[in-house]
């Protein structure tokens, strides 16, 4: 999981690789980061069940 682009492309850069959950939300505290991300886990999880290696969460 990460905020920072360069992780997406190196996993769209190649064909194996650890997933990546990027999460595009700007400086936040943790608070809110949390209160952002927590409704989202279900889509990131079914995304990341199926298989998808960059699941881009805004």
């Amino acid at each position: 999981m990460t905020k920072d682009e360069d992780f997406a492309l190196r996993v769209q850069a190649t064909e194996t690789g650890p997933c990546v959950v990027w999460l595009r939300v700007g400086n936040t505290s943790n608070a809110a980061l949390r209160a952002w991300f927590i409704p989202r886990v279900p889509q990131i999880l079914a995304h990341l069940g199926q298989g998808t290696r960059l699941v881009e969460i805004r």
